[in-house]
């Protein structure tokens, strides 16, 4: 005898014994057993059991399911591991940890191509064409439009070299007095918090602005000024004595937040995800985190 079998009925015999209930599924999986002259499964208003053949029949069914969900996830991965990649991220970011990520990204997936912007500016992702943005920031974020994925937290530190400040402030007014280098355009104010004294912000008026960390870095180690710089980026001159943590006792800058953002309107592609997941692990691994 022909059965005229439709496969959603199978997955979904396999899926009602898994689960051990019925739930919205009583109707097809009646059909499906009047399909094959058989019952499948003994149920009553409180419980059901697999019959004798239906243990058989789900067997079959189940080899059935996996080899189809096998061969999904493969060609999955194969759509994965290929087509293009473009990101944004800043210099700075890329020269202290990304850049050798993506090349050992690009070295296990040959069939992938990848576009990398290297800005700290803020982009439109879907008018750029762009898959992600990798960013450094505080929160909050403002775009709401914007999916973000955490990545790890980034310490900084306020700083300065010991020829220009000899010792840690008393007072967090004390910054007024000495000339500020700062790698942010806008915002020129820095958040600080105290475990008893709660959060206070301090606006500044800079004496050098560039989106050049590094050059904010040397200048400070020069003396020419003071900044809040990451802690992976000033940690040999503080282990040397070059720089030094000058806030007031007590006082820090709240963690920033290493990111990746996308857009929730645009279509993620599987290559994409791949290489999210791939920097994930990376930076896990990384002594960025803090």
């Amino acid at each position: 005898m022909k059965h005229n079998l439709d496969l959603n009925d199978l997955y979904l015999f396999v899926q009602v014994v898994d689960a051990g209930s019925f739930s919205e599924a009583s109707r097809r999986f009646a059909k499906l057993e009047k399909v094959l002259g058989v019952a499948l499964i003994q149920r009553n208003t409180h419980q059901f059991e697999v019959t004798y053949l239906g243990d058989q029949y789900y067997q079959y069914c189940l080899s059935l399911v996996q080899q189809v969900e096998q061969a999904q996830r493969f060609i999955e991965q194969q759509s994965e591991s290929k087509g293009q990649i473009r990101l944004s991220c800043p210099k700075e970011l890329l020269d202290l940890y990304v850049n050798d990520m993506l090349a050992e990204f690009m070295a296990t997936y040959a069939d992938i191509e990848l576009f990398v912007e290297n800005t700290s500016r803020k982009v439109d992702l879907i008018k750029e064409r762009l898959d992600f943005a990798l960013r450094v920031r505080p929160y909050p974020f403002e775009d709401s439009e914007v999916v973000t994925k955490t990545f790890c937290l980034s310490q900084h530190y306020l700083v300065a070299s010991p020829k220009l400040v000899k010792e840690p402030f008393k007072t967090l007014k004390q910054i007024h007095h000495y000339p500020v280098l700062t790698w942010v355009r806008q915002d020129h104010s820095w958040p600080f918090e105290h475990q008893k004294e709660g959060k206070q912000n301090i606006v500044y008026y800079p004496k050098l602005i560039s989106e050049n960390i590094y050059l904010i870095h040397k200048s400070a180690v020069k003396g020419v000024g003071i900044a809040v710089l990451p802690e992976v980026l000033v940690r040999k001159d503080l282990n040397q004595g070059r720089l030094q943590i000058i806030s007031p006792d007590g006082w820090h800058i709240p963690k920033w937040i290493v990111h990746v953002a996308y857009s929730s309107r645009n279509s993620f592609q599987p290559s994409a995800r791949l290489l999210i997941d791939f920097l994930s692990v990376k930076f896990a691994e990384s002594d960025i985190v803090i």
